[in-house]
């Protein structure tokens, strides 16, 4: 129920684990307690107040779950290693009807690669057209998702398309993933305000 961090004579013993879901957040957490460390002598940090950090840490937008009838996960990963700890996350909890993805990309993001460790949860995919001259189009990205012959794609011309067709789609058990940008979470929580 507790880990703890060592780096040549310094531990810190006793901490919780981070708040945030997912394994991989220990290794992230041993990086901040190094930069502690180093820091220690101009910014010493308490141990207690570690242990408070680690347990009240929150990253909206990042692997964030809102519980409710019609569960919805945030994600702003938009790289393959972001986006297998979003899938692993998909996989080992499934959602009780389907997935429904709402999805914008970078068109400098390996867009394949991460469509493609999305293929296996997701039943329904609606891709977005950004509000940036970097993104990938909806259409584009439709294609990519096409080519793995999963599930149904609709190419929407903005976000708020895409929010008022997935909540025509989607029923109590179901859940709606909202993915690959901090674009599309961030225009997504605005229509939610």
């Amino acid at each position: 129920d507790h880990w703890l961090w060592r780096s040549g004579e310094k531990t810190f013993d006793a901490l919780p684990y981070p708040a945030l879901i997912g394994a991989h957040q220990i290794n992230n957490a041993a990086g901040v307690l190094m930069a502690i460390h180093q820091l220690d002598k101009r910014l010493p940090v308490p141990l207690s107040a570690i242990q408070q950090g680690l347990k009240a840490v929150r990253l909206p937008g990042r692997l964030q779950i809102c519980p409710g009838p019609i569960e919805q996960i945030l994600d702003v990963s938009h790289n393959v290693q972001g986006v297998a700890a979003l899938a692993r996350l998909l996989n080992n909890q499934p959602a009780q009807g389907r997935t429904l993805a709402v999805i914008g990309m970078m068109s400098d993001k390996d867009q394949r690669a991460i469509i493609k460790k999305l293929v296996d949860p997701v039943d329904l995919w609606f891709t977005v057209d950004l509000q940036t001259t970097r993104a990938e189009t909806a259409a584009n990205l439709c294609e990519i998702i096409e080519q793995f012959s999963v599930g149904t794609c609709r190419a929407c011309d903005s976000v708020e398309s895409a929010y008022h067709q997935v909540y025509q789609q989607v029923r109590k058990g179901d859940r709606i993933l909202i993915c690959g940008s901090f674009y599309t979470v961030a225009e997504w929580l605005e229509i939610e305000e």
